[in-house]
């Protein structure tokens, strides 16, 4: 069964409108490590999805942060997947830091074998949630990888919440200039791996993208950078406000510009 946008968002209002109406039982699959607008965005989803009706089991891998804004009180269950990223050479970070030229065809193979321990993660993490029959997956960014493979391997309809591209390998990002030249003709040599990581990253966010049943995303320029991009539209999904937290309070003006 296929999920557009609109039957999506209709079915939701059928079951929470109609009392005879059953709940949705919803598999909501996160990688998010850390706080911020993403986790934020979840957070408020599902605690609306909550109240509305819907039941939810969580699915995120070990090292996601569940202390800020956790899902545990709006979560029937909760399962967690062990991932972690293996190095060739287990330099610490200021070493790989410092030596990052010549370590870029190391990484190149590092990255690689990164994605085939994480997209055998996400086959298993499919397979468990067909396994237990849920209505719809509510699928969101990785930190590190953005989609999902999870959604390449999946038999349930899900609907991914693509907040953006994978930025890094999309947008022009200034780098910065050697000043030697026998260094900055190293680093034109060297950066060709850092390219064809950018490649192979992108082209499986893409896969990935285009193989959501229903995508959604928080703006029209995010809209349009995903079909520039991947050739896959989505749907538009304005982001509300907690009106119980933010409101007017009639305060006196002051003479401040604010920047975002």
């Amino acid at each position: 069964m296929a999920l557009t946008n609109q039957s999506f968002t209709k079915k939701l209002e059928d079951s929470t409108s109609n009392p005879q109406k059953t709940s949705l039982r919803i598999a909501l699959l996160h990688g998010l490590l850390s706080g911020g607008g993403a986790k934020r965005l979840l957070y408020e989803l599902a605690a609306r999805l909550k109240a509305r009706g819907h039941s939810m089991d969580v699915f995120h891998i070990n090292d996601c942060d569940d202390i800020y804004l956790s899902l545990e009180p709006m979560a029937t269950n909760r399962f967690v997947y062990y991932y972690e990223k293996k190095y060739l050479i287990p330099w610490s970070g200021f070493i790989r830091k410092q030596f990052r030229t010549l370590y870029r065809p190391l990484m190149l193979l590092e990255n690689f074998l990164d994605l085939r321990r994480f997209d055998k993660l996400c086959k298993d993490i499919a397979k468990d949630i067909d396994e237990n029959n849920y209505d719809l997956v509510l699928a969101n960014p990785f930190t590190n990888f953005q989609s999902p493979n999870t959604l390449r391997y999946l038999k349930t309809p899900s609907v991914y919440l693509c907040l953006e591209t994978l930025r890094g390998t999309t947008e022009f990002l200034p780098q910065k200039k050697q000043v030697i030249p026998w260094l900055k003709r190293q680093v034109g040599k060297f950066r060709r791996f850092e390219h064809l990581n950018m490649l192979l990253r992108r082209r499986n966010d893409e896969r990935n993208v285009k193989a959501a049943t229903t995508v959604l995303t928080n703006s029209y320029f995010s809209r349009e950078s995903l079909y520039r991009w991947y050739r896959r539209d989505a749907g538009v999904l304005k982001h509300g406000v907690n009106s119980d937290l933010f409101y007017p309070l009639n305060l006196e003006r002051e003479n401040l510009v604010l920047s975002v």
